[in-house]
């Protein structure tokens, strides 16, 4: 497993997991495009996107993080995953990070927990699909 540069083209490359299908289904090429950047990275396995991931910087202590994984993310390569996303929330230097998941995916939930992050509220419709998320942030005291 090897992080490149995120492409928009990766997204539409890979199996997404059922409760990120419906990311994938709205996406549009130009707002894909938007995302490519310093802070935006996807990761190959056997030469093909297994996650795409990246920051958004609302302000100057402030980043929100995204990913898309592939429905093939599981055991090993799963957790080499996890590892590898550990080691870019560590490179970023923000007090705040930022991360939403979806209520009805706790598995969501759980690996954000497990990278550091703490659940801070629910928001209601939140998602485009009208569905509720939980607002998660890993706050550093020193950076």
């Amino acid at each position: 497993m090897y992080p490149v540069p995120f492409e928009a083209k990766h997204i539409l490359q890979m199996e997404a997991q059922d409760h990120q299908k419906w990311h994938v289904e709205r996406f549009k090429m130009s707002e894909l495009a938007e995302l490519e950047g310093r802070n935006a990275h996807t990761l190959m396995h056997e030469g093909a996107p297994i996650a795409c991931c990246g920051a958004a910087v609302f302000h100057t202590g402030c980043v929100r993080v995204w990913a898309l994984i592939s429905a093939r993310a599981v055991g090993i390569t799963f957790l080499n995953m996890s590892r590898w996303a550990k080691r870019f929330l560590d490179t970023l230097k923000f007090t705040r990070i930022e991360a939403t998941a979806a209520a009805d995916f706790p598995q969501a939930r759980q690996w954000l927990r497990a990278m550091g992050f703490k659940e801070e509220g629910l928001m209601r419709r939140y998602e485009e699909r009208g569905a509720d998320a939980y607002l998660m942030a890993l706050v550093r005291e020193d950076v």
